[in-house]
């Protein structure tokens, strides 16, 4: 049952044994959640997509807003009021950002393999290996540097894997189809 929150009332509310929710009257949607070892502002919503009269739910959507301790209850009320709008308008507030860099579409195979070589830094691969990476593409497929991914097919990667195994052997390759 939604309770009129107060500060006080916030603080006093205390963990019983079991997680506990606790709902606010006077925003909808505006939750504080009482656990072990803390309590929570959360907002919790159902996302409903599509055009008015053809609507579909999502999903319920619940987002944590932060701590007691970090913010008052009015600026979680504020907070919450703004979440709650732009889950209205069919948002996602959990939904990751796209990345315009992740949009594999106007990569090249040169681009592809760059973020390949980055992404084996980091995890902390040999220099040996990443040196051998860097070089596949210079010595096997140099061609190949400037092509848009999506203009690869699997045809003319069968063809590039025969001609590579004919030139350098087998071995190479098969390197080569693991890294492209």
């Amino acid at each position: 049952m939604p309770e009129r929150l107060t500060e006080a009332r916030v603080k006093a509310l205390a963990f019983e044994g079991k997680p506990a929710v606790v709902p606010d009257a006077k925003v909808t949607g505006l939750l504080v959640a009482v656990n072990k070892g803390s309590k929570s502002y959360k907002v919790q919503r159902d996302l409903w997509q599509g055009q008015r009269g053809r609507r579909v739910l999502v999903k319920t959507v619940r987002h944590t807003l932060g701590t007691t301790d970090e913010m008052t209850l009015d600026e979680a009320r504020t907070r919450a009021g703004a979440l709650i709008e732009q889950i209205k308008r069919g948002i996602d507030p959990n939904a990751p950002l796209p990345d315009p860099a992740a949009d594999a579409g106007g990569w090249t195979v040169r681009r592809l393999y760059d973020e390949y070589i980055a992404d084996m830094r980091v995890r902390d691969c040999s220099e040996r290996t990443v040196a051998s990476m860097e070089d596949r593409l210079s010595r096997y497929l140099p061609d190949w540097a400037d092509l848009p991914i999506a203009e690869v097919r699997r045809s003319t990667a069968r063809e590039a894997h025969r001609r590579i195994t004919r030139d350098h052997g087998a071995p190479s390759a098969n390197k080569m189809s693991m890294s492209v």
